[in-house]
């Protein structure tokens, strides 16, 4: 189960989307396929709209550079998500393409798949143009 381009059935934007799909949390109660290993909310460059229907790549080097490991779809509601197993190591960098072709990427190791945890909290929102 993973995010789509164009599909809105996901939910709460900008919050920590594992404190409820994990087991044991509110959506993990019910159904095992919802614990993600992604989970996370990209927003237009003003930080407040959500970016619709890009792209999140997942490479072995910052910048979409070296291997390319994993992509996702971001949803209608700007919301990007997966239940598929991530391996970590030894190190991934999102890369994120918006649907109008604008890019972002993060230059440091993806310490886990809880975007939401970190931006908007204690780092600024995912953005992109």
């Amino acid at each position: 189960m993973q995010s789509k381009n164009g599909n809105d059935e996901s939910h709460n934007q900008g919050r920590d989307c594992m404190q409820c799909h994990k087991a044991g949390g509110e959506a993990g109660k019910f159904e095992s396929a919802k614990w993600w290993n992604i989970g996370g909310t990209v927003y237009s460059a003003n930080g407040i709209v959500p970016s619709v229907n890009g792209k999140v790549y997942l490479y072995t080097q910052p910048n979409g550079q070296g291997e390319l490991k994993y992509a996702f779809e971001i949803d209608a509601l700007g919301n990007v998500y997966t239940n598929q197993i991530i391996d970590f190591r030894p190190g991934l960098y999102p890369y994120v393409v918006s649907a109008t072709g604008g890019t972002a990427a993060m230059n440091s190791i993806l310490p886990h798949g809880k975007c939401n945890s970190c931006h908007g909290v204690s780092t600024d929102r995912i953005t992109v143009n």
